[in-house]
């Protein structure tokens, strides 16, 4: 995982820039893919999220990721959402502590 320092001095912020190594994905995917919209195995996709969101401290359920369309469109995040039901956006926001907000 990659950190920004100057984002390492806001305790309230926590980040992180994955790479694609650490990941269970084969093939086509050999990586750390957390993309649930690929054509990756479901549970490989699973262990990469979980894997990715335990080196932030945090369960695999914070991480939420959206399908993302080149649009204008930005969601608001409240509250999770299950993986099935990704909004359609190109942007997400938050001041909701303990949600962890993934661009793929």
């Amino acid at each position: 995982m990659i950190t920004l320092s100057l984002l390492n001095e806001f305790a309230c912020v926590r980040h992180g820039f994955f790479t694609r190594e650490g990941g269970v994905s084969a093939g086509l995917y050999d990586s750390l893919n957390c993309g649930p919209g690929s054509a990756d195995d479901p549970a490989h996709v699973a262990e990469n999220r979980a894997r990715a969101m335990a080196m932030l401290d945090h369960p695999a359920t914070a991480l939420l990721t959206l399908h993302q369309s080149h649009t204008a469109d930005v969601v608001v995040v409240r509250d999770p959402w299950p993986a099935d039901a990704r909004p359609v956006a190109d942007a997400m926001v938050t001041d909701r502590p303990g949600l962890v907000l993934g661009i793929l």
